[in-house]
């Protein structure tokens, strides 16, 4: 399986990982820290979990280009994208202002911050182990 298509199905387990991360800021921090606290202490929880991850996938199937680094990561953001707005209207049918209101920054919401990562994760992470094994 060539690296591209490996990281595109374990795309798989990092949404596995947010899902997860999500339902431990419901269940655990939302009613102790707040509702905007809670989603900005999970956002960073997740970035630090999916960090783990891509170096994990980095060890397994190392991606060979920049280039290709750079289109895993896009692949990512837009899956996770169309999966959060496909999951949040059709299944717990949440409404577009509620599901928009995660991008507004202006208002402590830090989500598009977490999707930078996710499109920058992969070529970061290639870039910091190319580092390693050279130096």
């Amino acid at each position: 399986m060539s690296p591209r298509r490996a990281w595109t199905v374990a795309w798989v387990g990092g949404s596995v990982l947010g899902v997860a991360n999500g339902a431990l800021r419901e269940l655990a921090l939302k009613a102790r820290l707040g509702e905007r606290t809670a989603h900005q202490l999970s956002a960073v929880s997740l970035c630090a979990l999916l960090g783990g991850y891509f170096t994990l996938l980095q060890r397994w199937r190392p991606i060979p280009t920049r280039r290709e680094a750079l289109e895993i990561g896009a692949s990512w953001a837009a899956l996770t994208v169309a999966f959060e707005f496909g999951f949040g209207r059709a299944v717990e049918r949440r409404p577009w202002e509620e599901l928009l209101a995660d991008y507004d920054l202006r208002n402590g919401r830090i989500w598009p911050l977490v999707l930078a990562w996710i499109a920058a994760g992969p070529v970061v992470t290639r870039e910091l182990s190319g580092r390693r094994s050279a130096g």
